[in-house]
């Protein structure tokens, strides 16, 4: 299992390709070792790129939900994962 802890662009570059290639790039690696990738999301604007590269959600969960220091409503986040080709 690999877990792809971020993947962004400087905004003035983002549609040029790069995330598509930094994600083929580790696609790749993950198919040869046989293995599927995981990550998280919070941003719903993001849900298209990831559907393209075959991520489904599995699951959401709340952060800051239940915690008394959280001062803001409760992000959700996504659990999405690939699974070998």
């Amino acid at each position: 299992m690999i877990f792809v802890g971020l993947v962004a662009t400087e905004p003035a570059t983002q549609g040029c390709g790069y995330g598509d290639a930094l994600l083929e790039a580790i696609n790749d690696i993950m198919n040869a070792a046989k293995l599927f990738m995981w990550l998280t999301s919070s941003n719903v604007l993001n849900d298209a790129f990831y559907n393209s590269h075959g991520f489904e959600s599995i699951g959401t969960f709340y952060l800051g939900e239940g915690n008394p220091t959280w001062t803001e409503k409760p992000t959700p986040v996504q659990i999405r994962v690939q699974e070998q080709a």
